[in-house]
């Protein structure tokens, strides 16, 4: 086991780490937590009857819990690789740029999420790694989409999500499709602009030099007919 501190790095909150196992991976799964209790340990519990602690290493993001659920030797016995414990200011967006750092020190290859409530299904964690393996950059789980399933997820927040945040998500993105039509509509327009104009300057500078000649042609046929 090795523990030490980080602190006074920008954009990353201080914290305390204990690297339980070196890396064994070329993918990390960050687990952010903070007082989950039996939840997270029901979750590794699953990770391990899956072979997830064997398939990737899995890095616990805590935000400070003070519940005894995340010690480090309890983690050693769940297969846990790393354990991060912030203790800088910021909540969950901070506990994911922690492990973010740490992942890119170690240089993983890919780098997991998953919460640590045991709400979402961590058995699956394979089925991303195989995408990333198969070169996509982001492969996203989602319950409502189909094959998805929303399991213990209170009827509450299940409403907010397909009545407000889902079809507010959507109206502002459609916001911005007309100003991006326009703005590739005036850039195909300057194209054309700037095709014409070419073109006129062209049939300008032929005219300079047809003009002349025409004027000395008909010039040399009236001299002629007055002889």
């Amino acid at each position: 086991m090795k523990h030490y501190s980080i602190s006074n790095l920008p954009g990353v909150p201080d914290y305390n780490a204990w690297e339980l196992a070196d890396k064994r991976s070329a993918y990390c799964l960050l687990i952010p937590v903070i007082n989950e209790g039996a939840r997270i340990l029901t979750e590794l519990g699953r990770a391990q009857r899956a072979g997830i602690d064997r398939l990737c290493d899995i890095i616990i993001c805590d935000g400070g819990s003070d519940d005894g659920s995340v010690k480090p030797e309890t983690m050693e016995l769940y297969g846990v690789n790393t354990l991060l414990v912030k203790t800088g200011p910021g909540k969950q967006g901070a506990q994911l740029r922690m492990g973010l750092y740490f992942a890119l020190q170690r240089d993983y290859k890919g780098v997991l999420t998953i919460d640590g409530n045991n709400k979402d299904s961590i058995e699956d964690v394979p089925r991303f790694i195989e995408k990333l393996q198969q070169g996509y950059d982001l492969v996203q789980g989602s319950r409502f989409v189909q094959g998805g399933h929303a399991v213990n997820t209170p009827p509450v927040r299940y409403a907010a999500v397909r009545l407000i945040h889902a079809p507010v998500t959507s109206l502002a993105a459609l916001s911005l499709l007309p100003r991006e039509e326009v703005c590739r509509g005036l850039e195909r327009l300057s194209a054309l602009c700037e095709e014409a104009s070419a073109e006129c300057l062209a049939k300008a500078n032929a005219c300079k030099t047809l003009y002349p000649r025409l004027g000395a042609c008909l010039g040399a046929a009236a001299a002629v007919l007055l002889l």
